[in-house]
């Protein structure tokens, strides 16, 4: 049991749980906003979006087996404890289970063609995988785009449907804007560690031929580029703090565990010479994502 969850890479399926919880029970909940999905409803709308990840996680295992080799010896299962039939056939499972929960929940809202997401997921999962991966930033910005879409869902499909009248004269704009501030963070963390671990990768992702940003271009030039954008996100987070400094909670707790972690981040960057310095860049950006969403819950009762 313990292969297959390694396989769907069960540590980022929870932290859809805990996003779909936070800003369910935490956020809208709290602040008297209506939903158009019972709870159970929502967490069928969770698991689809789940299940399409689990997918996309599994057939890039398949396709990336032979770059893992040299950047991952013996964490990559396929052909080695999992068959690549077994993977492939799991894949269409999860992935069709999913797109065909989307359309459900769409239809359970009345706009089936909400369902719509779901295939566009998983039709840029399968790009990106079989495709942009290897192209020039390409893979990054869909795999960013589908991070932040993650907080789409629940607007599309929890929000919008149940509050049209209050949204389309203007009175939930505040709503929406958090929302988007959050999927704008959500985006750029994203983008960030994408492009970290293309830069902890290159040594496999060359070896195949693949055209990444850090194969490409010089070392000094990837870690500008991703100190730059982890240095405008620092200065919007300071900005953030600087507005609701009213609010010693908040201001604590993104700065202790958003601020402080980024910032160790962007300097592991700048120091990077091993595949180890790079990994430690990378789990720290994971963190700065998660808490960073998950500041929500503070915003909330602050």
């Amino acid at each position: 049991m313990m292969k297959w969850l390694k396989l769907i890479r069960w540590p980022n399926l929870l932290i859809v749980i805990l996003l779909f919880t936070v800003f369910r029970f935490y956020f809208l909940e709290p602040f008297g906003v209506a939903t158009s999905l019972s709870n159970g409803q929502y967490v069928l709308l969770m698991l689809s979006v789940m299940l399409i990840m689990a997918g996309g996680n599994v057939i890039n295992d398949v396709y990336d087996k032979t770059a893992d080799r040299i950047n991952k010896p013996g964490k990559n299962l396929i052909g080695i404890e999992i068959k690549e039939k077994h993977a492939r056939a799991l894949y269409w499972v999860l992935s069709i289970i999913g797109m065909l929960l989307g359309y459900f929940m769409g239809y359970t809202v009345g706009i089936t063609m909400l369902g719509s997401v779901h295939l566009i997921a998983f039709f840029l999962l399968w790009m990106y995988t079989t495709d942009f991966k290897h192209r020039f930033l390409l893979g990054n910005f869909v795999v960013s785009l589908l991070a932040s879409l993650v907080l789409v869902c629940i607007v599309l499909f929890d929000v919008v449907p149940a509050n049209q009248e209050l949204i389309s004269t203007g009175e939930y704009n505040n709503l929406l804007l958090i929302f988007a501030a959050y999927s704008v963070f959500a985006f750029f963390t994203t983008l960030i560690r994408e492009m970290i671990k293309d830069a902890q990768d290159v040594k496999g992702d060359r070896r195949i031929g693949a055209k990444t940003f850090p194969i490409i271009a010089p070392a000094k030039a990837v870690k500008s580029a991703i100190g730059i954008i982890q240095v405008l996100l620092t200065l919007s987070l300071i900005g953030t703090i600087y507005y609701f400094k009213n609010s010693i909670g908040l201001v604590l707790y993104i700065l202790t565990l958003v601020v402080v972690p980024l910032i160790i981040s962007t300097v592991n960057v700048a120091k990077a010479t091993t595949y180890q310095n790079w990994g430690l860049a990378s789990k720290l950006m994971k963190l700065v994502m998660v808490f960073g969403v998950l500041s929500v819950v503070i915003f909330t009762y602050a």
